[in-house]
């Protein structure tokens, strides 16, 4: 694909990504879920496991495989701006007044995922190739398990922000929460 082929393929991408999130994260809140829950769902419904799945070829067409680098850094340039957003107006005041929710958010959002990471280990194992022979049960639990705690940290850091543990105004809503 050429320069300007990458570029309009990248913003149709990120129209019918933010469009898709937007709608089903829409639904999660008024489902009672984190609006991040929605919008991971999303995600599972415009990848391979089930547009691919069900429209392949017009994934392919949304999707060129050629396009995905340029997406994946754009992708990766959204969460690094997003993560240091949070740590700009991560107010120590407000998460010390609401502490014990936000540990039970923290201690589950990375539990959670830990937890299911090692079964996941157990099983993968197994399969040939995909760990090192000499990777022994314990190592590939802590891997797996460790792997799927940090990529689910700004989700983590998201739910957090929109149960409003961490940046509330004291008699108003902050900046970022008025987008919403």
């Amino acid at each position: 694909m050429t320069g300007p082929q990458l570029s309009v393929a990248f913003f149709l991408q990120m129209f019918a990504i933010l469009a898709v999130c937007r709608l089903v994260g829409t639904l999660a809140r008024r489902l009672g879920q984190p609006q991040v829950v929605g919008e991971m769902i999303a995600g599972v419904l415009l990848g391979p496991s089930l547009f691919g799945l069900c429209f392949p070829d017009l994934q392919k067409k949304l999707f060129p495989p050629d396009s995905l680098k340029v997406l994946y850094v754009g992708a990766q340039l959204g969460v690094g701006l997003y993560m240091f957003l949070v740590g700009v107006e991560f107010r120590t005041d407000v998460f010390a007044s609401r502490v014990r929710s936000a540990a039970a958010v923290s201690v589950s959002g990375m539990l959670a995922p830990f937890t299911l990471g090692a079964g996941l280990a157990l099983w993968l194992i197994r399969v040939p190739g995909l760990y090192s022979e000499k990777a022994t049960q314990f190592e590939a639990i802590l891997f797996l398990g460790a792997a799927m705690s940090i990529t689910a940290f700004p989700m983590l850091a998201r739910i957090i922000y929109e149960r409003g543990l961490t940046s509330a105004c004291k008699g108003g809503s902050s900046s970022r929460r008025s987008f919403r």
